[in-house]
């Protein structure tokens, strides 16, 4: 509606031609033309009323078809529209006027837009990190390949390009490899380690299967000979998060209200200030930052989820552990010394602690206290015996599952550990 209402200026008041508006705002001639024809049509003129806000010049442009019902309307290809905003210069008010052009009687601009946030609501917001220097390098290989030509025989091959990056400087080292494979995966972080002349604390690795056996969010399961590199190096591989930043301004990325995930919105910026609008509501403020690559967050813009998250710290999980009981505090101080760097333990504990949410306290205490028993340090391991009910225990406080037969042949569970 901003261009619409720019598109009226331009023609009523600067009286210029349709071509030269196309031109300024970066439109067709054909969407001026549309836009200017709604308008008469509506019997407007410059100025517009006052108090006429974005919804009400909508709805004066778009009027829905009286004659169609909007369960009857023609439906977007969502899928489609989402994958179409991925791509460079292409916004919501684009593809909407694409689907308009195609159908006389589609939703007007405002409805394409609720419908599109309502099925985009599926999808996963973004939990912005902050990174420290020097503590971890993010690793991975670009997703586009280079042609390389064989000068004796012109043989053309593709080349793979592992990258890492630094996250507090964002400096980065890139190579190419003949694959994916472990042994040029590994030799690539001799490598970049070599480059960088020095170890991070921490390497963030995507899930790829050269590094990363399972993809767990929980317990991830580290290739071994990776983690006999980050042994050599006294570092720790932590796999990365499935998730890509968003809201960005001049390099800078500034928080919104999560309800807007996957929504266009505006952006006014002064010397000191960037307001953040989403159709001509105010909806984020923040003071301006000149720091490249990194982000300014409101901690109320983001989901209760991510805020729990981020909140985790060593002593909270101590303490939360401990009000769950004494066999679930021990497990938790058990799984955080037990790891090379304790955050490789964050994830384990927070989902055992996470397990109080489908059983009671006292279940999921005696599940730790098996665990214990079984010699076993993971949340998979809690997991299982809740799943299978092997937590409950006698009166007399022995387990309910041990074998009723006693013979040598009969195995304990201590021989598997």
């Amino acid at each position: 509606m901003r261009k619409i209402r720019e598109i009226l200026r331009l023609r009523w008041e600067n009286h210029l031609p349709q071509r030269a508006i196309a031109q300024s705002l970066r439109l067709s001639q054909g969407a001026v033309s549309d836009y200017l024809g709604r308008a008469r049509r509506a019997g407007l003129s410059w100025p517009l009323p006052d108090g006429l806000d974005a919804a009400g010049l909508e709805a004066l442009l778009f009027p829905p078809p009286p004659d169609v019902p909007s369960d009857q309307r023609p439906m977007p290809d969502w899928a489609a529209v989402h994958r179409d905003l991925r791509r460079p210069n292409v916004t919501l008010a684009l593809l909407w006027e694409e689907y308009r052009a195609a159908t006389t009687d589609g939703f007007g601009y405002s409805w394409f837009c609720d419908l599109y946030r309502e099925w985009a609501g599926r999808l996963k917001p973004t939990l912005r990190q902050v990174h420290i220097a020097g503590e971890r390098l993010f690793v991975d290989f670009a997703g586009h390949t280079m042609e390389v030509i064989d000068a004796a025989t012109g043989e053309v091959r593709r080349a793979e390009i592992f990258v890492a990056v630094l996250g507090a400087s964002s400096f980065i080292y890139a190579e190419a490899t003949s694959s994916q494979a472990l042994a040029d995966w590994i030799a690539a972080h001799v490598n970049a380690l070599t480059a960088l002349g020095g170890v991070p604390r921490q390497i963030v690795s995507d899930n790829l299967k050269a590094g990363i056996t399972k993809a767990c969010f929980y317990e991830p399961t580290v290739n071994r000979t990776y983690a006999d590199m980050a042994a050599h190096y006294r570092t720790a591989i932590i796999p990365a998060r499935p998730y890509k930043p968003r809201v960005e301004i001049e390099k800078h990325f500034y928080s919104v209200p999560f309800r807007l995930l996957r929504q266009e919105v505006e952006a006014r910026i002064t010397a000191k200030t960037v307001e953040v609008f989403h159709r001509g509501k105010l909806v984020a403020t923040h003071l301006r930052s000149l720091r490249a690559r990194q982000p300014t967050t409101v901690a109320e813009h983001m989901p209760s989820s991510h805020r729990r998250y981020r909140d985790w710290t060593h002593e909270r999980i101590q303490r939360e552990a401990a009000a769950v009981g004494d066999d679930t505090a021990a497990l938790v101080e058990i799984i955080l010394r037990s790891r090379p760097h304790p955050e490789q333990g964050f994830r384990s504990c927070i989902g055992i602690l996470g397990l109080a949410k489908r059983y009671d306290a006292e279940r999921l205490d005696a599940a730790c206290a098996k665990a214990l028993a079984l010699g076993t340090r993971s949340y998979g391991s809690v997991a299982a015996i809740l799943k299978n009910s092997q937590d409950s225990k006698r009166a007399d406080g022995r387990e309910t599952n041990q074998p009723s037969l006693l013979h040598e042949n009969i195995r304990g569970p201590g021989y598997y550990h």
